[in-house]
């Protein structure tokens, strides 16, 4: 209902200005990630304490609201929490900075690599992940060959930096989180979710 919605919308805010808070102790903002200061204070002063936090409160307002399901709850909250956080949190902090130019931009040829490797790393992902895992072209192969798109995604962040290899991740990931949860994929067989 609305007030079970609101509750758990109002739990978020919380558990967010709560991770702002302990990042902003642990690094200077605006972030940049250009040091594993950053990092591991995105990781341990983000998305961990707003997993947890996130996880706890919502577990407790699922159990008062009439629940039975309080440490599921919690499991699912803090896990969707964490990954979304890791996802999205470097692909906002990358994109915080931009300022539109007119012109100053990359050279056409860097742009147009770059996009080359963006489309490789985008169909391999595809590949290896949107095929049961029983009808896989690669047989028990499948699983080693998940380190292919590495290759391009590096390629990708070479070329495009930071802003450009952010977005590329974030699709490549969406396409493998998707596919693995309905069961295709190499991590789908590996992890018994087939």
């Amino acid at each position: 209902g609305p007030l079970a919605s609101a509750g758990y919308g109002f739990i978020e805010v919380i558990a967010c200005g709560a991770a702002a808070f302990f990042v902003s102790r642990l690094t200077t903002l605006p972030a940049r990630l250009d040091s594993a200061r950053e990092l591991v204070a995105i990781i341990l002063g983000g998305a961990l304490p707003l997993a947890l936090i996130g996880a706890a409160l919502a577990a407790f307002w699922h159990v008062a609201d009439g629940g039975t399901t309080g440490a599921q709850t919690f499991r699912i909250w803090a896990l969707s929490n964490v990954l979304g956080t890791l996802l999205v949190a470097p692909m906002m902090i990358a994109w915080s900075q931009m300022r539109a130019k007119r012109s100053g931009g990359m050279p056409m040829p860097v742009f147009v690599a770059g996009a080359v490797a963006a489309v490789l790393f985008l169909a391999v992902m595809w590949l290896l992940f949107d095929r049961p895992v029983e009808k896989r072209i690669f047989g028990s192969a499948g699983p080693t060959l998940t380190y292919i798109p590495i290759v391009f995604m590096a390629l990708v962040g070479l070329l495009w930096g930071a802003r450009g290899s952010t977005v590329v991740a974030f699709i490549g990931a969406l396409i493998a989180m998707v596919n693995t949860a309905q069961g295709e994929g190499p991590f789908a067989g590996v992890a018994g979710f087939t």
